[in-house]
């Protein structure tokens, strides 16, 4: 997954010890949602079961991500359960939903500081 191969490079060589933590804890998290969505039949099971994997802080905000994190988890679960489909579509879908997430994320970090 394209996604995780940013997040595990951003890990490995960003000059931010901020990014290169985030991106730890966020792969962390896509790996977990991924083994969930290759165990979950039911989306809503994985909906429901991925959304509290860590977010933020014991989860307390989570909730205010939980439009963005819909999309993302969709996506990913859409990733993980198709087979012989070309997935660069979905990865794309993956990238965007990402890009939402974490600009939304940011916002409310920097509210938080």
């Amino acid at each position: 997954m394209r996604l995780l191969d940013q997040l595990d490079d951003t890990a490995e060589t960003s000059e931010s010890m901020f990014r290169r933590v985030l991106a730890k804890e966020d792969a962390r998290r896509i790996r977990a949602l991924c083994d969930l969505a290759a165990q979950t039949p039911s989306i809503a099971d994985y909906l429901k079961n991925g959304l509290y994997i860590g977010w933020t802080r014991d989860d307390m905000r989570t909730w205010e991500l939980k439009d963005q994190l819909t999309s993302l988890m969709e996506a990913i679960y859409a990733f993980q359960r198709s087979e012989g489909v070309d997935k660069d579509a979905i990865e794309g879908r993956i990238d965007d939903a990402w890009t939402a997430f974490n600009q939304h994320r940011m916002k409310i970090l920097v509210h938080c500081l």
